[in-house]
This record gives structure tokens, C-alpha cells and sequence, in this order.
């Protein structure tokens, strides 16, 4: 299950369609160690509106309370932080299916 919040302003539907469908690629490339109960929660956050900047959190909780975490900042854009997100967090899922692999 994939979730999309946005705090202190909105999001439009096309932008975040486009996060859900980068979401739903990571939760395709943890496949191997996902199953049912796999949440993956992005979280916006207006923190200073004099210059737009936006701080984005991605937490990915999977089975067996194992929780992936990301967070960047960027002004103006939620696609641009949604990808220093991604960029942040698939290293993190490498690194878990390896360890699990084992």
C-alpha cells in the first residue's frame, strides 16, 4: 500500500500520480523481500513558504518490522525532492536484499 500526504499545501492529482508510480517502482524492486503487509509512505512538508522549500520523507516499512528511511529538501517541486528520495532509499533496499539473501 502505497500513501501520499502533503502538509501546509496541496498536491496536485497529476504530481502525485507520478510520486505514487515512482513509489510503486520501489516497491517492485523490494519485491523479493516484501509481501502484503509492505507500506511504503511518502510525507511532504512546506517548512519555510518565503522560499518554498519543501522537506520530503519516504518510510518503507516491510516485514518483520524492518523500516527503510529516507528524507531530502528542495524549493518548490515535490517531483524533484520525490527523486533525491528515490535516489536516497534504493541503496538502502540493495543492501537489505542482500542481507536477507543471506
Amino acid at each position: 500500500m502505497i500513501t501520499v500526504h502533503a502538509k501546509n499545501f496541496t498536491i496536485s492529482d497529476e504530481d502525485k500520480e507520478k510520486i505514487e508510480q515512482k513509489a510503486a517502482k520501489l516497491l517492485h524492486l523490494a519485491k523479493d523481500m516484501s509481501d502484503e503487509s509492505t507500506r511504503i509512505r511518502v510525507e511532504f512538508e512546506l517548512i519555510a513558504a518565503k522560499k518554498d522549500l519543501i522537506l520530503g520523507t519516504l518510510t518503507i516499512t516491510l516485514p518483520h518490522h524492518d523500516i527503510l528511511r529516507a528524507e531530502a529538501k528542495e524549493e518548490k517541486n515535490v517531483l524533484t525532492v520525490m527523486d533525491k528520495l528515490e535516489t536516497e532509499v534504493r541503496p538502502q533496499i540493495e543492501r537489505h536484499k542482500n542481507k536477507t539473501k543471506h
